[in-house]
């Protein structure tokens, strides 16, 4: 027998649904309902981990590797939507539909980091641009990239 650890849970199926997850309640578009979602399931899927077998193989490791990824991918995506739930406007590539505009009080920075085992979050002031280059960003013509085009 070589299992490490015991389990009724594979590795791959785990990750297969937390990559629809993110799609799902984390994807283009999003609110604060389908990001709550995206957490809880997040959540699930921790806990069933700690059910996931793991085997070595004649020196194939590749079910450990998998795990570590999976670990990791939890805590990503986890940071990536209590990120999301925090950031209440839409700047950028972050949309938001509760959220429509952008917000002058979020000009911050989201910093996410683990203690503890526990993701916590903090925002940051911008750094203000000095000398040329916040000359050249103030005098930069607003590009619509998008007139005229069909955007799907």
């Amino acid at each position: 027998d070589n299992k490490i650890k015991s389990g009724k849970e594979l590795v791959i199926p785990l990750q297969k649904e937390l990559s629809l997850i993110m799609w799902k309640y984390c994807g283009v578009v999003k609110n604060s309902e389908t990001l709550k979602k995206g957490l809880e399931k997040i959540k699930e899927i921790k806990s069933r981990v700690k059910e996931v077998e793991v085997r070595v193989e004649d020196r194939n490791f590749q079910d450990l590797v998998n795990i570590f990824n999976l670990d990791s991918a939890l805590i990503t995506g986890e940071a990536t939507i209590i990120s999301a739930l925090n950031r209440k406007e839409s700047r950028g590539a972050h949309q938001r539909s509760d959220y429509k505009d952008t917000n002058i009080n979020q000009e911050v920075n989201y910093k996410i980091y683990l203690k503890n085992n526990k993701l916590e979050i903090e925002k940051s002031n911008l750094n203000k641009l000095n000398g040329r280059l916040a000359e050249l960003v103030e005098n930069i013509k607003k590009i619509d990239a998008s007139k005229d085009k069909l955007l799907e």
